[in-house]
């Protein structure tokens, strides 16, 4: 077998139900602390809401993806020039639908990682290269 997911938490009164990290991640996050390094997180800095959340909120979206509502001055997001109302639809080629998430998506990623967004802006679809940066303290 191979381990694709870590529990992180259950639910005693649900059946069945669990709660599990990539098994990726957790290498990750594990080659770090065992090299004496600080974990990092990789950071795009928006803040989003995906395609169901925005159309069950009363928004009107135009393909499916997440929602950029805003971005953090100076983040990767910005610098590449992600803006409020674009809808990421893919990141590196996965399609942001059927359950792939965008912050799932992301958290396979190193800081540094170089990552290609395929945006939806004013009906036309674009690619951005952004570079993820590490999430600042306290975000």
């Amino acid at each position: 077998g191979e381990v694709v997911g870590v529990n992180t938490a259950a639910d005693r009164t649900g059946t069945n139900v669990g709660f599990a990290i990539p098994s990726l991640l957790v290498k990750r996050l594990a080659d770090d602390l065992i090299a004496g390094r600080r974990p990092t997180h990789p950071f795009l800095g928006v803040s989003f809401r995906d395609e169901a959340d925005a159309l069950a909120g009363g928004a009107s979206v135009a393909g499916y993806g997440a929602l950029v509502q805003s971005t953090v001055s100076g983040s990767a997001a910005a610098k590449a020039g992600v803006r409020a109302g674009d809808i990421i639809q893919k990141v590196d080629g996965v399609s942001l639908n059927n359950g792939q998430t965008l912050a799932g998506v992301l958290q396979l990623h190193e800081v540094g990682d170089h990552v290609k967004l395929t945006i939806l802006r004013a009906g036309s679809t674009s690619i951005f290269d952004v570079v993820l940066a590490d999430r600042p303290p306290g975000v």
